[in-house]
């Protein structure tokens, strides 16, 4: 069986079933790429990044070292389990609207029966939302009303990669025994993006956009398979002033 089907899909329902942990990601030291010949290196325009000189993995690391230094994201993205191929299961669907950095963040996510809101600050998570999140929570005042957590408790890390904009690109692209990136089109050296297909199993899955000025932070990632679909958009100008909330219904352990 090809590895394609279960790429998308594993990392869709991990964020869907609230399957998993998240961690900060450690910003990924840039290495020098071995498959770029050198001579083809304009020096001389330092603007640019030079993530049209890479492919697959280092594409990879180069990103994620961009997005450990970039500061705050906007991040818009939608999460789709589909049936099982049999015909078995039903669609299931996550959104999540993120702005803020791995560590200091609030989010909006919505997911079948369940809503919350969350801000993380200092390493505490303020969150709340509908009688679903409530239950699923375990806490009943936070139907409505602000629940105080540490933010490394289980209930809120179970929601990766949908609250880590760093966690999410590297589940998808981190397997480089899996993953190959190319460059969509011929690169162009007036334009401030690059697209590159990623494929995996020696079929396409999706595309990546990656800044060519500036640092090499992704754009945009979308992703599918026969199980499951992702797209996420990311939008680096965002500055968002992000405090915790004070009207606490259940203070902080």
């Amino acid at each position: 069986m090809s590895k394609r089907p279960a790429f998308v899909a594993a990392v869709v329902a991990a964020a869907i079933a609230l399957s998993g942990c998240t961690a900060d990601v450690e910003p990924v030291p840039t290495t020098t790429p071995t498959n770029v010949d050198l001579s083809q290196v304009d020096i001389t325009d330092v603007d640019r990044n030079g993530i049209e000189y890479l492919s697959g993995g280092d594409v990879v690391e180069a990103v994620l070292a961009a997005m450990g230094d970039a500061g705050p994201v906007a991040m818009t993205g939608s999460f789709q389990e589909r049936p099982d191929e049999d015909g078995g299961g039903t669609t299931r669907r996550l959104d999540v609207v993120f702005e803020g950095t791995d560590t200091r963040f609030r989010a909006n996510i919505t997911a079948a029966d369940v809503s919350l809101r969350a801000v993380v600050v200092d390493g505490r998570a303020y969150v709340t939302g509908d009688a679903g999140f409530a239950a699923l929570l375990g806490v009943p005042e936070a139907d409505g009303g602000i629940v105080c957590l540490a933010s490394d408790d289980r209930r809120i890390t179970a929601w990766a990669p949908a609250l880590s904009p760093a966690g999410l690109v590297e589940s998808i692209l981190g397997d480089s025994d899996s993953v190959t990136l190319d460059p969509a089109v011929e690169p162009d050296a007036a334009a401030e993006s690059l697209e590159f297909i990623v494929g995996a199993g020696g079929s396409p899955i999706g595309s990546l956009t990656v800044a060519t000025t500036g640092p090499a932070v992704p754009l945009q990632l979308v992703a599918a398979d026969p199980r499951g679909d992702i797209d996420v958009a990311f939008d680096w100008s965002a500055d968002p002033q992000i405090a915790a909330p004070t009207d606490i219904a259940v203070s902080c352990p």
